[in-house]
């Protein structure tokens, strides 16, 4: 996820929430021990949908919001884990096993763009980028990088930040570490490969030039406001278009939608792919950015 400079967030933060109800903490049932077992012999989609079925019967122990987000990670699923973060016993030894473990074999690849583009705070590109490992990943990693190539691969938009005069900065967060064998990572970009180090010994930044992108458009206007959505119920979805917009979609980037000023938004919910309804939102932007968190908690 990009980090934006603190002059772009504003004092102001609008919080819409739907439908708030405290749950009561419960044991864990005992079907949990089924979903257990199904992590521990590498089920891993099975256990998942094991365990967010316990959500769903109301068994809200922090243990369960654990054992999600470990088994989201085996299936290198890392940025789906944020919402079930802030809920776990992180006490606890295992809880405290399992953030060490993320903060040491995952990490926020800087990708620095260096050249001169004609974009006053942002450009887009859309390379055909693709990672190679210099060696074999376990299993939750070399899945997460299966995942990053996957989108990148396809030519998805990465977006960049202006820094300075003449350079851009974009990241991937989760980017896997090698922990093991201390060689570079290689990066495939057309034709070009670029050597960058990201791992146990290093942390390197993955370099490349302006020159070497085949698409660069200019993207978000200086007065932009931005929403983020949360849902805190692992059974629904959420989308945010522009009704105004030409193509009917707001720009969207990494967990986030931009509008200019006069949008209006159209926050659309979903459970299992079964539209539940629509509603209109209005955000007013200026040159400040605007965070709307629209928090959508059971």
């Amino acid at each position: 996820m990009m980090k934006f400079p603190y002059q772009f967030i504003c004092a102001t933060i609008i919080s819409c929430v739907f439908g708030i109800a405290v749950a009561d903490k419960k044991p864990v049932s005992k079907s949990t021990a089924i979903c257990d077992e199904l992590y521990r012999t590498g089920q891993y989609e099975t256990a998942l949908n094991c365990y967010q079925k316990a959500l769903a019967d109301g068994a809200g122990n922090p243990t369960i919001y654990l054992k999600l987000c470990m088994v989201l990670e085996a299936l290198g699923q890392i940025e789906k884990i944020q919402q079930y973060l802030s809920k776990i016993d992180t006490t606890s030894a295992e809880a405290r096993d399992f953030l060490e473990m993320l903060k040491t074999e995952y990490g926020t690849l800087n990708i620095r763009c260096q050249g001169q583009a004609q974009c006053p705070v942002y450009f887009v590109a859309r390379p055909s980028l693709n990672f190679i490992a210099p060696a074999e990943l376990e299993s939750g990693r070399a899945k997460r990088l299966s995942i990053i190539n996957e989108k990148y691969s396809k030519r998805s938009e990465i977006w960049f930040r202006k820094t300075n005069q003449e350079e851009y900065m974009a990241a991937i967060d989760y980017f896997p570490v090698i922990s093991g064998v201390p060689l570079p990572f290689i990066a495939q970009i057309g034709d070009s490969l670029f050597e960058f180090n990201f791992n146990f010994m290093e942390r390197s930044d993955f370099i490349i030039s302006y020159g070497s992108l085949d698409s660069v458009y200019c993207g978000i206007p200086d007065s932009i406001a931005e929403v983020r959505i949360s849902i805190d119920d692992p059974d629904f979805e959420a989308m945010i278009s522009n009704s105004e917009a030409e193509n009917g979609h707001a720009v969207f980037l990494d967990g986030r939608y931009y509008f200019r000023q006069g949008d209006r938004p159209v926050i659309k919910i979903q459970k299992n792919d079964r539209s539940l309804g629509n509603r209109k939102y209005f955000i007013f932007s200026s040159l400040a950015l605007t965070t709307a968190f629209i928090l959508l908690l059971r």
